[in-house]
């Protein structure tokens, strides 16, 4: 049976010399593993062999596991090509695949994430130098949201205290899924592996929660703060910790 969705190669591997099997993240199905028989050739149905964080229109053939989809047709919607000419913004899109690499699962629609990856890819292909940073730390909690993994942002996920405002700190618990304030965080699940934040991190943090664009660059102090506590909460939930994380320099 033939589908059609808008697809991101998130990996690829070499088949034969003419051909490739790759990893798809698409919006209608999530996850497929398809083979790209030709892909390497001149002529080919693809433009060419596939690359990693590219927005195609594909259609495949599909097939019953463990055998692979067959792609069928291919067409290159957005290649994005700002992410091949900076460093910076390479290793912001890395990160943002591997998170996906992680997650991405097979049988099921991927709306709500597909859109947030593609439109992140947009930002980062496209955004000020100054901004990259944001985007990447606004889709990494955005993405926790989606998948179920974070809670609150304005108040105590322990015992639903409102944060009091921009001049206060607060502190983070990857195990409790939010904010948590100085009461709670001696005890109970609050208790474990928290990170103080100072109300400036919490404020911005709130603001990708809300679904807001970043308001200009962040400074590089609380980038790194904000990534730490981010990064750690995805290791803590997906059990692995990020390989592209001695890269992070790159784009913080």
């Amino acid at each position: 049976m033939k589908q059609k969705t808008l697809a991101l190669p998130i990996r690829t591997t070499d088949y034969s010399d003419s051909s490739q099997v790759a990893s798809l993240f698409t919006r209608e199905t999530g996850l497929v593993e398809v083979i790209v028989k030709g892909a390497y050739r001149p002529r080919n149905a693809f433009q060419g062999p596939l690359d990693l964080a590219v927005l195609r229109e594909v259609v495949y053939v599909e097939r019953r596991a463990p055998a692979l989809s067959i792609l069928a047709e291919s067409e290159v919607l957005d290649g994005y090509r700002g992410l091949r000419a900076s460093w910076r913004r390479h290793a912001a899109a890395s990160q943002v695949i591997e998170l996906i690499r992680w997650v991405a699962t097979g049988g099921e629609p991927a709306h709500e994430l597909f859109d947030l990856t593609a439109g992140t890819l947009e930002r980062l292909d496209a955004a000020p130098l100054a901004e990259v940073s944001a985007w990447v730390l606004r889709f990494e909690l955005r993405a926790l949201r989606v998948l179920g993994f974070l809670g609150a942002i304005d108040s105590c996920v322990a015992c639903n205290r409102l944060w009091p405002g921009e001049g206060r700190g607060a502190y983070f618990s990857a195990r409790a899924g939010g904010l948590v304030c100085s009461r709670c965080r001696s005890r109970g699940r609050a208790a474990a592996a928290v990170t103080a934040l100072p109300g400036r991190a919490v404020r911005s943090l709130q603001r990708f929660a809300d679904d807001l664009p970043p308001a200009g660059g962040l400074e590089d102090k609380l980038a790194r703060q904000l990534h730490r506590v981010l990064s750690e909460s995805c290791a803590f939930h997906l059990e692995r910790p990020f390989r592209m994380l001695p890269y992070s320099a790159a784009w913080l």
